[in-house]
């Protein structure tokens, strides 16, 4: 966590390069008459509040303005809150934009698509591989060679210290 003042509401998900379209003016002569576009841009990050984008700087996305997005089958509208240049790119900006709607329809079905639905797969797979590592009932045990020869092995067998019986018994 940063300082207070600096903190994320929401924890941000790094995600595969998602294309969308949003409806933005042209950079050149940006006034209140300037002509909105439909214009390409992509998805890096996604939160549950809202979404960083990557665009061209010859589109711009006026900061504190709101934006039509379109993705797939949905549409929905962000707040732009933050524009800087994108790193390591001349002709790229990074807008952060925060989902209009609450709850965001938008924000829900990108939030599922890109992350939910990723890790749930990641989860499936490393129980994939953990059930597969169980062989005949026992679990083989972790080797430090991966291309060893793996023999299930089998599990102590416990013996209690004394023989249970009953307290007339013992007397």
């Amino acid at each position: 966590m940063g300082p207070i003042g600096h903190q994320r509401i929401a924890q941000r998900f790094s995600v595969a390069t998602t294309p969308i379209e949003w409806v933005v003016p042209k950079r050149r002569g940006l006034d209140a008459r300037s002509k909105a576009f439909r214009t390409e841009a992509a998805i890096i990050e996604v939160s549950v509040m809202g979404i960083a984008i990557v665009c061209p700087v010859a589109w711009r996305a006026v900061t504190g303005t709101k934006v039509k997005v379109h993705w797939e089958d949905q549409t929905g509208l962000v707040y732009i809150r933050r524009e800087v240049p994108f790193r390591g790119s001349t002709k790229l900006a990074l807008y952060g934009a925060e989902f209009a709607d609450n709850p965001s329809e938008l924000g829900r079905a990108l939030f599922e698509r890109l992350v939910a639905e990723p890790a749930a797969a990641d989860t499936r797979h490393a129980a994939a591989a953990a059930a597969e590592a169980v062989v005949g009932g026992y679990q083989a045990p972790p080797t430090a060679d991966p291309d060893a020869v793996r023999t299930p092995h089998r599990p102590a067998l416990w013996a209690a210290p004394v023989t249970w019986a009953p307290e007339a018994e013992r007397r």
